[in-house]
């Protein structure tokens, strides 16, 4: 392909990328204007053009969950929030996010109110987490094993 033919060495199209298109990404300058993300390429600009954006601008990370997501457990956070996540764990704020929302002080009950009747591999694709604390508290055998077995 010719080079440029202006002679500017692509500062003009420096110049354009600054006017027009401040602060997009390389990826998002890309998407909006191919032609410009090339000739920008071409001419060695590309460095003056950033990567990626950085991180959101969040001075309180416990205040942004707390008004964003008030109640939402670790695990769920992870995976709907991963960069804020992180971001708690790093700065050590973890521990003011909940682990799990329910706590069974009787999960025998707890098994017999919801799920009376229901055997244990059942019980166990259902709700893993009752499996588990029944099991921990040596409880499965007050749990009908499959009716196949």
């Amino acid at each position: 392909m010719p080079a440029d033919k202006s002679g500017t060495g692509g500062r003009d199209d420096l110049r354009l990328y600054r006017r027009r298109y401040a602060g997009l990404t390389r990826g998002q300058l890309e998407v909006r204007d191919r032609a410009l993300y090339h000739r920008l390429r071409r001419a060695g600009l590309l460095s003056y053009v950033p990567l990626k954006q950085h991180r959101r601008d969040i001075p309180d990370l416990l205040a942004f969950y707390r008004e964003h997501y008030f109640g939402v457990t670790r695990g769920r956070l992870a995976r709907c929030d991963s960069s804020l996540y992180t971001r708690l764990r790093d700065a050590g704020l973890l521990a003011h996010v909940p682990t799990s929302v329910r706590h069974l002080p009787d999960p025998l009950r707890y098994y017999r109110t919801h799920y009376r009747g229901i055997s244990r591999s059942e019980l166990r694709r259902r709700d893993s987490g009752l499996y588990q604390r029944l099991s921990r508290a040596g409880l499965l055998d007050e749990i009908p094993r499959d009716p196949a077995r």
